[in-house]
């Protein structure tokens, strides 16, 4: 999702849209909780048009900080913290720099395993060397 929400197209806003129509149903915390983490996943890792999309919400993030309309209360203490961590990052813009910075470098630090090696791991390892040509003809199809 993310990865699609990089492309110039209408994703992004879709994305957000659907969001912040989540954080607006006060009734459900768990769509709330889930929204708040893709929210913090797209200000990690996707476009920085994110930022200015979630600058838009500040004050409905700044009320979640203070959420109470469900009755299990583990799940009003994740809300809450979650609305917390979205809000320091969108308040503090350096400190969320920051993050992404390190989100980046740590995302640059892994190997990269193209797709031919993915697949000569695969054939090398599950394909059985009793198999017939035929049924090898038809793996690879």
């Amino acid at each position: 999702l993310i990865e699609s929400c990089r492309e110039c197209n209408t994703n992004l806003s879709v994305v957000m849209s659907v969001i912040w129509h989540r954080l607006n149903e006060a009734k459900n915390s768990v769509c709330i909780l889930l929204a708040l983490q893709m929210l913090k996943n797209l200000l990690l890792h996707g476009p920085l048009t994110t930022i200015s999309e979630a600058l838009d919400g500040v004050p409905k993030i700044y009320e979640l900080k203070s959420y109470s309309n469900s009755k299990n209360m583990d799940q009003i203490k994740e809300v809450r913290r979650a609305a917390d961590q979205v809000y320091e990052f969108v308040v503090d813009i350096s400190l969320l720099y920051v993050r992404r910075r390190r989100v980046a470098f740590t995302k640059a630090q892994q190997p990269f395993i193209s797709a031919m090696e993915t697949w000569g791991c695969y054939a090398g390892n599950k394909v059985p060397l009793t198999t017939d040509s035929q049924k090898m003809h038809a793996l690879f199809r």
